[in-house]
């Protein structure tokens, strides 16, 4: 009777963690149907789990920056002869642009830039990053490409036919066509995708 008492109080006591469990893996579900984890191939959570999350928060403050850059790569890429099955081919793989993050870094903004960080090629003599401090910068930009970005294939696919019917009006002659220069398509499409606006927009600069 008494070891039976004693498994009543335990599971008792156990309920509520269980619960609290379980209301764990409800919203870690939640989470996964609307954003995109990456998982690195090696992760060792003494070194890489402080600069992970410092990277990982941070990566709220940068979204502007990393749309201007995302978008500036692919008007470099595409160039002005595509079509629109070119830009959805190139919007699936938008993403993958490693060298383009581990050529940029993100770093504390300064305080008339607009935000608390910033995305920004190396000063020249500043000091060298870490490679732990490239990884985790790189994975961030990536990771927060895949949420903010690739979804938005429509946005961009529509910026570039814009652009390309302004092009055709101005071959043909006709006045008053707004601007195709890279500037242009790089801030409707971020603009278009809500994530460059206001002081984003204003203090965002070229990448």
């Amino acid at each position: 009777v008494a070891r039976a008492s004693a498994r009543a109080r335990r599971g008792a006591a156990m309920a509520p963690r269980r619960t609290w469990l379980r209301r764990v893996v409800i919203v870690a579900m939640m989470r996964g149907a609307w954003a995109t984890m990456r998982i690195p191939e090696s992760f060792n959570i003494e070194t890489d789990f402080a600069i992970k999350e410092k990277y990982k928060k941070a990566s709220s403050f940068v979204k502007c920056d990393l749309c201007r850059m995302v978008v500036g790569r692919t008007v470099d890429t595409l160039g002005e002869a595509y079509q629109e099955d070119d830009i959805y081919d190139y919007v699936d793989k938008i993403c993958d642009v490693e060298d383009l993050y581990d050529s940029h870094e993100m770093r504390e903004a300064p305080e008339h830039h607009g935000s608390r960080w910033m995305i920004a090629k190396p000063a020249d003599g500043a000091p060298k990053r870490s490679d732990l401090e490239v990884r985790w910068q790189s994975h961030a930009m990536k990771e927060l490409c895949d949420n903010v970005i690739r979804p938005l294939d429509d946005e961009i696919k529509d910026t570039f036919m814009l652009m390309k019917r302004r092009r055709t009006k101005k071959s043909k002659g006709k006045d008053n066509v707004a601007e195709t220069s890279r500037g242009a398509t790089i801030q409707t499409a971020c603009s278009k995708m809500r994530l460059c606006t206001g002081d984003a927009a204003k203090h965002a600069g070229e990448l």
